[in-house]
């Protein structure tokens, strides 16, 4: 596995919402933002859920991006980082939950937070195994990922925001 393919795997692999853009529907009903911040239960508008996913999105890829410099797919080297990366990665996730989506994304956005942890699952088996030395389940774990990856890719799709397929 290439070490650049890698970092940028795991990263992918919990980015927090989907491609798409925030131009494929405006919805004008309103919403209360106040959602995305923790503050209400109510379901956002459309192009504002869309936006606080993205905003949401951007931070972590930033995070993830520099907290998973060096990985390179052996399990003695990239077992420091990940122990360092996983924590941040849970923490995106549980934000996760302060965003609500219009009735619409309702569905996918639980499909996708799902995704996200059977992933988190995965990148603590990969922990483990990382941290164990055991290369080999190292890496059959990574191509797990993978997998999974492409399917929460898939399912964030279906949410509208571009920037966490990133």
């Amino acid at each position: 596995m290439k070490k650049y393919a890698l970092a940028a795997m795991i990263a992918a692999t919990m980015a927090l919402t989907a491609c798409g853009s925030s131009d494929k529907k405006d919805d004008t009903s309103g919403g209360d933002t106040t959602a995305a911040s923790g503050g209400s239960n109510q379901a956002l508008s459309y192009s504002d859920f869309v936006a606080q996913a993205n905003k949401l999105c951007a931070g972590v890829n930033a995070k993830v991006a520099s907290a998973g410099t060096g990985l390179t797919g052996e399990a003695a080297n990239d077992a420091p980082i990940l122990d360092k990366l996983l924590p941040l990665l849970k923490d995106a996730a549980a934000s996760l939950d302060t965003i609500t989506p219009p009735d619409e994304l309702a569905d996918a956005w639980n499909t996708f937070k799902a995704d996200v942890k059977s992933q988190i699952t995965e990148d603590d088996t990969a922990l483990a195994a990382a941290k164990a030395g055991d290369d080999e389940t190292y890496k059959a774990q990574l191509a797990k990922l993978q997998q999974l990856d492409a399917q929460t890719n898939t399912d964030a799709a279906a949410t509208g925001a571009a920037e966490c397929a990133k």
